[in-house]
């Protein structure tokens, strides 16, 4: 529990150890990410591309805003923590079954047959995230996030080595599907290893009612959110060829490297930390204007300036056969300054 009066203290370590993770664990990935995108084909990533909108949407469903309504709940109780660990293992575990039996019918759809090995495989990602949930929630209600740099930044280190071995030697877009999977692996063993919560043998129907109660309008924005969000990618895969998907996928990618760790150091740290003055209407409102304008402050003239050196960043970083992606990553970077515009400008 933070106390409300050592709210800038824990705040401020807070920003600084989300900052190191985010930018530490994030940057190693766009790294690897570099490198890997200057050895694979577009065709690769489209494949990939064609995968997130479920990937995302079964992580939505996964977690259900149960780790959200934890770190809002002013004190949770360990058999609360339990009761949510059950859950997210039991619904990943359905989840993946019914999406096992599924991927031949979607890779039918988008007549990519490679897709059906490829969603079996990527899916068990729901399963493996769903023990370190729980892990990282009790980490962030306690705004300790030096623990979950030294984890991040560990699992994306070594999950980037593997992809780059992968890429080199040919295996394509496994390359990018093993990576996403070594890195929850990795990471959720380490916390398993350094974190030192563990579940009691409990489950609480009560305490998941009251919880639900507060997750289902999370899951249920978070779902819009992301089905709009990632409802391009299927239908550029559907009308146009894969390669043009995997230039649209890898120009998100890189547009959303700046924009959402930016916007993630303050988003993990605010969220705990207004939880403690929920009840203080005027206090709240002032916190999240300032928090919104501060991160409006870093992104805008990142994103103007990105537009700029678009065509030179991506020959340069890329290579010229990712060119293509400048016309995406110069729209979506455009699209970030409206969002940004709005934020600004809304009213609290």
């Amino acid at each position: 529990m933070i106390e409300s009066a050592n709210l800038k203290g824990v705040a401020a370590k807070g920003l600084f150890w989300s900052a190191m993770e985010r930018f530490g664990a994030q940057g190693i990935q766009f790294v690897f990410g570099i490198m890997i995108t200057r050895i694979l084909l577009p065709e690769d990533f489209g494949l990939v591309g064609l995968i997130l909108i479920f990937m995302a949407v079964g992580q939505t469903f996964v977690d259900s805003g149960f780790g959200s309504a934890l770190i809002w709940k002013k004190e949770p109780t360990p058999i609360d923590y339990s009761t949510v660990f059950y859950f997210n293992i039991s619904f990943s575990l359905v989840l993946y079954i019914i999406f096992f039996f599924l991927a031949p019918l979607i890779a039918g759809f988008y007549d990519e047959p490679q897709l059906t090995d490829l969603i079996r495989v990527l899916c068990l990602n729901f399963i493996i995230l769903s023990f370190s949930l729980i892990q990282q929630t009790v980490l962030q209600k306690r705004v300790d996030f030096k623990l979950l740099t030294y984890v991040n930044v560990a699992g994306s280190l070594v999950a980037g080595i593997v992809a780059l071995y992968l890429a080199v030697n040919g295996f394509g877009a496994w390359a990018i599907v093993i990576q996403i999977l070594a890195r929850s692996f990795i990471t959720s063993l380490l916390l398993w290893i350094f974190n030192k919560w563990r579940p009691l043998l409990s489950f609480s129907w009560i305490s998941l009612k009251e919880l639900f109660n507060y997750g289902s309008k999370l899951t249920l924005a978070g779902l819009i959110y992301t089905i709009f969000q990632y409802l391009y990618f299927n239908i550029i895969g559907k009308l146009f060829p894969v390669a043009s998907l995997g230039f649209y996928t890898r120009a998100v990618q890189l547009q959303e490297f700046p924009v959402k760790t930016i916007a993630s150091v303050f988003n993990r740290v605010a969220f705990p930390v207004f939880s403690t003055i929920q009840n203080d209407n005027e206090r709240l409102k002032n916190a999240v204007g300032k928090t919104l304008r501060t991160m409006v402050f870093f992104t805008f003239p990142l994103l103007f300036g990105l537009i700029a050196v678009s065509d030179q960043l991506i020959e340069v970083v890329l290579t010229e056969k990712w060119l293509p992606a400048s016309g995406y990553f110069k729209l979506l970077c455009v699209m970030g300054l409206f969002t940004l515009f709005r934020q600004s400008m809304a009213k609290y």
